[in-house]
């Protein structure tokens, strides 16, 4: 969808009468195939650990497509990069990249979108798998990320007037941090409570967040570069969002394979914790019953392990974007005149 806006809107930038040259057509090719193949590569990078985890998709790809799909975005990212670089009418005007707020805002909004939309995926299945909630219970214990959102976003909006959008933006960046490092103090048996409220403060620090890098990475821009720079914002954005989904499930799957293998050292007859009374009927490892429990048990822990070890990378990853925020270069008109020159 992104790459069929970016068409339209190249096309419409163009006077009546002139049509586009083949050079221009040739910066298209390239840019589309780049979105196909790379979604595509991730797409089925995501099924591809899916099928290891804990229910079968048919249609899981083999090692040599995702190989495939990666030697394809290779050779039209260089073939992209040598066209813009060497033709005189580019898809995407060199120009944009020597604004300094719209590099930063570019390089954030990849970093938002992969930090975002990765950790709501693994909630859900965290709560599926885990906790065993159904689907609809579920979807009302998301909703207060949404509604935070909606307060964050009306908060930011009369705040960016008011006060440094350099620094609402490191607090909305510091909440989602905060929230993520929240959920990596979860136990298996995290509460429904526990997802409310963190869900609500990931929202909150969403919406003091997107306003002021939206408005921020484009203050600078000359206003000729607008469509196309909100264009490729877009796309970065996405780009983040499918490459941090596809991420996460990797982190998912390979942790718990790697925990499910460590635990399972301990499980031995010399282990003296597994003679305690308590654990002898229970978890006893000289009958069949006593072992399946025990790998039950040790695969629910590696599990959650693997959703752990993700919301640490997401904290770490919000937190070290904090000083990005700092190096947007102000604009006249900003906080303390109330003139809302962003």
């Amino acid at each position: 969808m992104t790459t069929i806006q970016a068409i339209r809107e190249r096309i419409a930038k163009h006077p009546a009468g002139r049509t586009m040259t083949p050079s221009e057509f040739a910066g298209l090719g390239t840019r589309a195939s780049i979105d196909m193949a790379l979604k595509h590569k991730l797409d089925a990078k995501t099924r591809s650990h899916h099928q290891t985890v804990t229910f079968q998709i048919p249609d899981a790809p083999l090692p040599r497509e995702i190989v495939i799909a990666s030697i394809v975005v290779a050779l039209c990212l260089y073939l992209f990069v040598v066209h813009s670089a060497t033709t005189r009418h580019p898809f995407l005007e060199p120009q944009m990249f020597r604004d300094r707020n719209t590099v930063i805002g570019l390089a954030i909004s990849f970093v938002w979108g992969f930090v975002l939309h990765g950790n709501l995926v693994l909630i859900s299945l965290l709560m599926q798998e885990l906790r065993g909630f159904p689907v609809m219970t579920l979807g009302l214990m998301m909703s207060p990320r949404g509604f935070g959102v909606m307060v964050g976003m009306l908060v930011a909006g009369q705040l960016v007037r008011h006060m440094d959008p350099r620094v609402l933006l490191g607090c909305g960046l510091s909440t989602l941090g905060l929230s993520a490092w929240a959920m990596s103090q979860w136990t298996a048996d995290v509460s429904a409570w526990d997802v409310l409220w963190t869900g609500g403060l990931q929202g909150i620090g969403t919406g003091l967040g997107f306003v002021p890098l939206s408005t921020m990475t484009f203050s600078t821009l000359d206003a000729r570069y607008r469509t196309e720079g909100l264009t490729l914002f877009n796309l970065v954005l996405f780009s983040g969002i499918s490459s941090g989904i596809a991420v996460a499930v990797n982190i998912l799957t390979r942790s718990i394979n790697i925990n499910h293998a460590t635990l399972s050292e301990y499980v031995s007859p010399f282990n003296e914790l597994l003679r305690l009374p308590g654990a002898a009927g229970l978890l006893g490892h000289a009958q069949r019953s006593g072992l399946a429990a025990l790998d039950w048990e040790i695969s629910r822990q590696a599990t959650m392990i693997g959703y752990l070890n993700n919301f640490h990378l997401v904290a770490l990853l919000s937190l070290l974007v904090v000083p990005l925020a700092f190096m947007f270069r102000r604009t006249r008109g900003a906080a303390g005149s109330g003139g809302g020159g962003h």
